[in-house]
């Protein structure tokens, strides 16, 4: 991890096998924390390798710390031995932290995903967890 002023960026690699396994640039904003298209790779068995983009804005209120606002853009995709795959996450407006207790969790999702060529589409909305 190295940071600077308000810029910083977490970073992993495989000794092993000398690759990067995470690169997520974030910068610190008077409103929160920006993540711009982290990016993460995963080779656990070397038959089918996944590749991933993160996208995060995590947005502070203006008195106290809770609720954060939340929205998130994941996409992973994977290709190898088995095909290629690739899953869409998104929400956004989300909240952490909400309710009397602030112990909720209240996130709007979008995934859409391919295999092969064939495209599937969800939507989990207003879904609170607890």
């Amino acid at each position: 991890m190295s940071w600077e002023g308000e810029n910083g960026v977490i970073k992993a690699q495989d000794l092993a096998r000398k690759s990067l396994l995470l690169d997520v640039p974030f910068i610190f904003t008077q409103n929160g924390l920006e993540i711009s298209w982290g990016t993460f790779y995963w080779t656990f068995d070397g038959y089918q390798p996944i590749k991933g983009f993160l996208g995060l804005s995590l947005r502070t209120p203006q008195k106290g710390w809770l609720p954060f606002g939340i929205d998130t853009n994941i996409i992973v995709q994977t290709f190898g031995e088995y095909g290629k795959g690739e899953i869409v996450i998104s929400g956004e407006n989300g909240e952490i932290g909400g309710g009397e207790k602030q112990d909720q969790i209240h996130f709007n999702l979008k995934t859409r995903g391919e295999q092969y060529g064939c495209t599937h589409e969800f939507k989990l909305s207003s879904q609170r967890f607890v």
